[in-house]
C-alpha cells in the first residue's frame, strides 16, 4: 500500500508502463503501410467484382475499414476468414453482420435472410 501511494503522486499512474513515443519516420512508415494495404485490398476486391460501398481510413484505427456489398459469393471468396459478428431482427427479416481480414484491412458487410 505504501509503495503504491508513493507512485500515485508521480506523473505515471500506478501500474501503467510508459509507452515509447513514435518518431516522425515511424509514424510516416505506419501511415504508408496502411495506405499500401488499403490499395492492395481495394485492387483485390475490384478484380473479384465485389462492389465497394465505403472506405474508412481514420486516424487512430488499428487497420483500414472497407464496407462492401454482401452476398454468398463474398463468403465463398473469403472462405474461413470471415466471421459473423452481429445479428438484428427487423420485422420478418434477420440481418447478419460479417467481418473478415484481408491484406490487414477489415472488410465489413451485412446479409439479409427472410
Amino acid at each position: 500500500m505504501t509503495a503504491c501511494r508513493k507512485v500515485l503522486f508521480t506523473e505515471e499512474p500506478c501500474g501503467t508502463p510508459e509507452k515509447p513515443a513514435l518518431t516522425l519516420d515511424g509514424r510516416l512508415l505506419a501511415i504508408d503501410a496502411h495506405i499500401n494495404n488499403l490499395k492492395r485490398c481495394l485492387l483485390w476486391l475490384t478484380e473479384k467484382g465485389v462492389p465497394i460501398i465505403s472506405v474508412n481510413l481514420c486516424r487512430g484505427r488499428a487497420r483500414p475499414e472497407i464496407t462492401v456489398a454482401g452476398g454468398p459469393r463474398l463468403r465463398i471468396l473469403l472462405g474461413r476468414d470471415c466471421a459473423n459478428v452481429k445479428r438484428r431482427c427487423d420485422g420478418m427479416l434477420t440481418f447478419y453482420g460479417w467481418v473478415a481480414l484481408r491484406y490487414e484491412c477489415l472488410l465489413k458487410w451485412e446479409e439479409v435472410n427472410a
